[in-house]
């Protein structure tokens, strides 16, 4: 290798650069809007979904996107967990 002007590349070690807080929650809970259309117009449906079981706890459905469609389907959620 030496003869030939080859060098070896050392592999990077992998750095952390953050820590996790061990007092911190993680979210356990998501949320998304989804467009259903329809022969009559266009729905709205926001779901809430828990991430470890992968389960829909809460849900709204609307004929427009509005900020309280997102919150209707977190207080369903709320009240079913």
């Amino acid at each position: 290798m030496e003869k030939n002007g080859l060098i070896a590349r050392k592999k990077t070690r992998f750095v952390t650069t953050t820590q996790a807080d061990p007092n911190h929650r993680s979210a356990l809970w998501v949320s998304d809007i989804t467009l259903i259309p329809t022969d009559e117009g266009n729905l709205y449906l926001a779901a809430t979904m828990d991430l470890w079981s992968r389960m829909i706890v809460g849900w709204a459905i609307r004929e427009s996107m509005q900020k309280s469609l997102v919150q209707q389907a977190f207080d369903m959620a709320v009240q079913q967990r």
